[in-house]
Formats: structure tokens, sequence, C-alpha cells
């Protein structure tokens, strides 16, 4: 019987070795021969090395690879390390959609000219915005020329990490957006938070959506929302930039999501990552990792239910910095919840772009761990 997924971690210190590994642990589940394998890379391996390896260890007729800071492999949290995805199966057709460019025009257009017979219920999209880039960019040509059409799921970065978001593509090495997407995969997905509101629940007055800047709250200038709740504490809590561990809990369509604040402008506008509308209700949240921990696996368990294959998972870099010392639980106590039938992958990212089904089109947040079952 054929194995549509199989996967493999190796944390071996050269390409080489760490191919060799995958390649052993990856063929023993899915046999010789592989239609398509994803790999996700953390900064220690020449990337030209790695594909080079890739392609002459494991022979896999497509090839894509994306680099990563930390990589999960059911309840292993590798900082360093090479994980695989093979992918199987006469009914999957997967294809690569890839821009340089990040104006919408160039993304909407690279898409509605790669993608037009991509369509139906089994479709599947999967992608890691480079750092650096325009993301709202992508995230507006990608609607475009998508909208709901698509369940996608991408996860980008906003700081320059010690690697330069390198992409595998089959036999070249790029940076810039690489997409998959194809038939034969169905996904569904589930974000947790487990943030709990502070305070009262204020109002978005006035925004600069395309600028990532929300201008007032309450009519006034945004800074004096944290002038108000955190009083003589402001200046240290501004000094010492504790924006982030606060996000803003953002209420629309019976959903919330989270939202970064990154930095308070001279102006006293919030800077933002992640989109926010004029007239939204919000409050600002705190992590609780007590009720995070008791709902996990309520939370997880319908994933179970829906069918065998691999959950993969974007979690936030932002909430590992919260949970400090215990990331590493959550990650054990969602494997837990998912059980043996059901293998967790992933990587940790500054924000996800997810299916918003309420709005019909792709949402983008932070802070939040986004969970896609691929069956």
């Amino acid at each position: 019987m054929e194995v549509k997924f199989s996967t493999a971690l190796s944390e071996k210190a050269t390409a080489e070795d760490a191919v060799r590994d995958i390649s052993i642990k990856i063929k023993t589940q899915s046999g010789a021969n592989i239609k398509y394998l994803l790999v996700f890379f953390t900064a220690h391996y020449n990337p030209v090395t790695l594909q080079d390896s890739l392609n002459r260890t494991i022979r896999p007729k497509n090839l894509w690879g994306f680099q990563a800071p930390l990589l999960v492999h059911d309840e292993k949290i590798a900082n360093r390390g090479i994980l695989a995805i093979a992918i199987n199966g006469d009914e999957v057709q997967l294809k690569e959609v890839f821009t340089k460019n990040d104006a919408w025009e160039s993304v909407e257009g690279a898409f509605r000219k790669e993608l037009k017979d991509i369509s139906g219920e089994k479709t599947f999209l999967f992608g890691l915005l480079p750092m650096g880039s325009n993301f709202k960019n992508y995230l507006r040509g990608i609607n475009m020329s998508l909208g709901k059409s698509l369940p996608a799921v991408y996860a980008g970065y906003m700081k320059k990490f010690s690697f330069k978001n390198y992409v595998l593509l089959n036999n070249r090495i790029d940076e810039g957006l690489l997409s998959i997407a194809g038939k034969g995969i169905s996904t569904e997905h589930l974000r947790m938070g487990g943030y709990v509101p502070l305070g009262k629940p204020f109002t978005i007055t006035r925004t600069l959506p395309d600028h990532g800047l929300i201008m007032e709250i309450n009519n006034k200038p945004a800074v004096e929302i944290y002038k108000h709740y955190f009083e003589e504490k402001f200046e240290q809590f501004k000094k010492s930039k504790f924006f982030p561990f606060y996000p803003l809990a953002i209420k629309e369509n019976n959903t919330t999501r989270t939202i970064s604040v990154l930095d308070i402008l001279e102006d006293g506008s919030l800077a933002c990552l992640g989109t926010v509308k004029e007239g939204l209700k919000a409050n600002f949240s705190i992590l609780h990792q007590p009720s995070l921990f008791g709902s996990i696996k309520r939370r997880v368990e319908p994933l179970t239910k829906s069918g065998e294959g691999i959950v993969f998972m974007v979690n936030s870099l932002l909430r590992k910095k919260i949970l400090m010392d215990s990331y590493p639980e959550e990650i054990k106590a969602v494997k837990s919840a998912l059980g043996d039938k059901h293998r967790l992958i992933g990587i940790y990212a500054d924000y996800t772009i997810f299916p918003d089904k309420q709005r019909a089109e792709l949402g983008m947040e932070t802070g939040n761990l986004l969970l896609s079952l691929w069956k």
C-alpha cells in the first residue's frame, strides 16, 4: 500500500550525513520512489551542498526546500536540523509558484498563470514569505488571484536571522516567495490562542492599514491607551519594548485574532504586525498558560477524528518568547492530544497567513499557534 506522507528529522552536523540519515528513514516508510519532497532546514547547512545531497541520495522527482529558524518533529524541537516530508499518491499533483517581485500585481499575475487548473475540494497551498518582503502586497496579490478558492497556509519572518531565507527549487537556489500548490491533499485548520483579555474593550478609530499603523484608539492618539492602562509603569514598559507581550485581541465576525504591536512611534501611533480595520473592538491580552494547556486536548481532538494524515504546525516565535522555558510543554501537549496516528511536524515563524472563513479570504495574525491537517 502506497504511503501518502512520510517524514524524517535529522540533526546531524553535516548536510551529507543528515541527508543519508533522512534517506534511510524516508525510504523505510515510503520506498525508493519519492514523487515530491518538501524540506525545511536551519541555517547551519550550506543550501548548495544540501540540494546536491538530496538529489543524489534521495532522488525525488520534485524537490522544494525552505529555510527556517526552528523545526518541530513530533515532540522534538530542533535548533539545528533538516526536516523532510515525502509526499506520494497517484491523485497528488503539486507544482511551484515562485516570484521575487513583491508588487501585488506581480504576485497576482504569477498565481493566476500557474494555478489556473488548481481548484476543487482537495486543494493545497503552502509557502514561506521571505524576510524583508512587503507581506501586505503578497497577501493582497494572493487574495486577488485566489480569493476563497484555495485553503492556504503561509508563514513569514520580520527580523533578519543568520540566514538569507534561501529556497530550493529542484535544481536551483534562490530568494523569494515559494508557494507549493496542488490537488489531492485536503486540509483542515485549527488556530489556538490561549490569551485572556485585560481590562475593558476599546475601539480602533483610525488606521493606516497599508502601513500597518493604528493612529487613534477611542478617538485619541493610540499611545494614550497604554498610558491609561500602565500608568506610572508606562515609561519603563516603553523603554523595555514589552508591547509584543501584550498583543491586541481583535474581535471581528464572532472570532478573535491577535495582532502584535511592534513599537510606538513619535506621533503616538502604533506600528503593528497584522491587518487592522477601523471600527473594530479590541483588548490588550496576555497568554494564560493554565487555560492554554488545559484546553489543548479539547481543541485538538476534532482533528484526530477527521482522518489520518500529518499535522503541520506553524508556531509563533513571539509565543515561544512569552512561554519561556515552558514552550516545549506546549508541543508535547499537542502531540499527546494528536496521538500516534498523526505525526506532528512544523516550524516557528513571526506571523501566519491562514484561511479566514468568515471573510472568505486569507487573514494574517501573530502570536497564535496554527495547526493544519494534511490528508
